[in-house]
């Protein structure tokens, strides 16, 4: 017997327009205590929860050095540190992949996220989000590091 919810059919427009505002700032309006409004629980069981989360699979930048197109590519993802970032493989828990991504919340004038795991609210400047994933955040938002042209 699995839980019998009513969700909203979401079109692209009807989802960005739902999630331009922060959930976390809205009255709570649903009583499942792992979403803070019904916004965030309908993107998770009238979407996420039907997905296909695919086991992390790790990017094989040997392969893409081989190919002529790519490999100045590869080298601009190690030179900005994100090479053994993109080779990285977990094994993560597919319902918390889908609540993080229910729950996600993005402030790019405070520069910070906020997600949900459980019923516990999480939050981390983009540096600490970076750190914590072993990301140079100064050298990936650096202008001059990020512009590439092909």
């Amino acid at each position: 017997m699995g839980l019998d919810l009513q969700s909203r059919q979401w079109t692209t427009e009807s989802y960005a327009n739902a999630r331009s505002v922060n959930q976390l700032n809205e009255p709570s309006d649903t009583n499942i205590l792992y979403f803070s409004t019904m916004i965030q629980q309908d993107a998770y069981f009238g979407h996420l929860v039907k997905k296909n989360v695919f086991k992390h699979q790790t990017i094989d930048l040997a392969y893409m050095m081989s190919q002529p197109i790519m490999s100045e590519l590869v080298d601009r993802f190690e030179a900005m540190g994100l090479g053994n970032f993109m080779q990285r493989r977990y094994d993560w828990n597919e319902t918390i992949i889908r609540q993080f991504y229910g729950t996600l919340e993005i402030s790019m004038d405070e520069k910070r996220i906020w997600w949900t795991i459980g019923k516990r609210t999480y939050y981390a400047s983009f540096a600490q989000f970076a750190d914590a994933n072993q990301l140079d955040y100064d050298f990936i938002t650096n202008e001059q590091n990020i512009n590439i042209v092909l």
